[in-house]
This record gives C-alpha cells, sequence and structure tokens, in this order.
C-alpha cells in the first residue's frame, strides 16, 4: 500500500507548478495591459467628442480651467496669476473635468461631498471616462502613491478659446497630478522632485511604455 507523497515528490510538484505560474504570468500581465490600454484609448475617444461638443455648444474649445470672482476680482477668468497649480481660487473656480481642488483634497481624493462637475461634465456624467485603469499614483516618495488620480488626464492649455477648426493638434494627453499643466517645467507636484521625475509624471508612459494622446479630429494616438 502506498503511503503519503514523499518530501522529494511534493518538491518536484510544487516546482513544476512555479514554472508553469512562470510562463503564464507575463502573458497574462500582458493581456491585462492591453486591454487597459484599449480601455483608455476608449476613455481618450469619449473626452475627444465631448471636447468637440463642447466646441458646438460654445462656438469655442474649452479652457482647462476657469477662475472667476472673488479671484483677482474676476479680472483673471483664465487663472493666468496663480502662485501654484493647485491654488484655490473660490467655490466658482471651473476646471474641464470633475477635479475638486478645495482645501483639503489631494490630486487622488476629492472631499466626501463632493459633487462631480466640470465644463465636459454636460457631454460625459460619468467619472469612470475621466479615469485611466492604469492611473495610479506610481512614484515612489509621492505623498500619494498607490492611489487613483481624481483624473488621468490633462487637457492641453492652448486650445483654449479657439475654434475647433482652426485648432490643430493634440486636445488631451494623460498626464499625473492636475488635469491641466502647459509645460513638463511648470508641472505641479505635491512635494519636491527632480526635473527627470517631473518630466516622467507630465507624459507618464502607462501602457507598456506607451502614452496616449487625442487629437483635434478625435482619433487617439499611442506615442511610445
Amino acid at each position: 500500500m502506498r503511503r503519503g507523497a514523499s518530501l522529494l515528490e511534493l518538491l518536484v510538484v510544487m516546482t513544476i507548478i512555479a514554472t508553469v505560474v512562470g510562463l503564464f504570468l507575463p502573458a497574462v500581465q500582458k493581456v491585462r495591459a492591453t486591454a487597459n490600454t484599449t480601455a483608455c484609448m476608449s476613455n481618450l475617444r469619449q473626452l475627444g467628442l465631448a471636447v468637440q461638443q463642447f466646441n458646438d455648444t460654445k462656438s469655442h474649445l474649452p479652457y482647462p480651467r476657469l477662475c472667476p470672482a472673488p479671484w483677482q476680482g474676476g479680472k483673471d477668468p483664465y487663472c493666468t496669476k496663480l502662485t501654484t497649480g493647485n491654488q484655490y481660487t473660490g467655490p466658482a473656480e471651473e476646471w474641464w473635468a470633475p477635479y475638486d481642488n478645495r482645501p483639503g483634497s489631494t490630486t487622488t481624493a476629492a472631499l466626501g461631498d463632493y459633487q462631480p462637475g466640470g465644463m465636459l461634465w454636460p457631454f460625459v456624467q460619468t467619472t469612470k471616462v475621466f479615469r485611466c485603469p492604469d492611473g495610479v499614483d506610481r512614484t515612489p516618495g509621492s505623498p500619494t502613491q498607490g492611489s487613483t488620480f481624481q483624473v488621468s488626464y490633462a487637457l492641453i492649455p492652448q486650445m483654449g478659446g479657439q475654434k475647433l477648426g482652426q485648432y490643430v493638434g493634440a486636445t488631451l494627453v494623460e498626464h499625473d497630478d492636475l488635469p491641466a499643466c502647459p509645460t513638463a517645467a511648470a508641472h505641479f507636484a505635491a512635494w519636491a522632485i527632480d526635473p527627470g521625475t517631473r518630466a516622467a509624471r507630465h507624459a507618464p508612459t502607462r501602457h507598456l511604455g506607451a502614452l496616449t494622446i487625442a487629437q483635434h479630429d478625435g482619433s487617439v494616438r499611442v506615442s511610445r
């Protein structure tokens, strides 16, 4: 009569299982990464369509952010005099996306009573579209590392106020931190970081080393 498996047999079985898992894990990770890339591209297509609908409604492309009175007595509606990118200008400020900038919030966490809104909200009334599946703070040392950003994309500031037929270029791009940023050098981070880290967060390569970008014509491309 055969008794229980020997230690050697158990080790052999465990080695075989570990080898099989090791062979399949990269394939599973690649499939997941591909699915997340597809979802992110779908988000950007929907947001790009919302930008076009905004243009059709307002006769101009959206600004990344509006800062009406009481900020600067209403004389800086396009937020050009901010000391920092996340400076709170008052309850009337409006971002292109549902982003909570009130004191106490972070780039990854809105306050508990926040009600989603924003310039594109009438055309895309779900926060899911504003968040990439891989839009997680991955930077070591970041105070919000491991958390999901409120908004995974940034609207290109240069297009604000222009008409769709006049503006040629990207409209939206993947982005860490604030959902509005003019350049890598001006990129806002909540802690002191070096220029290389700042640039990496300004244009994060979330999808197998790729960055997804929405164009003015509604197309979405992947940049590597």
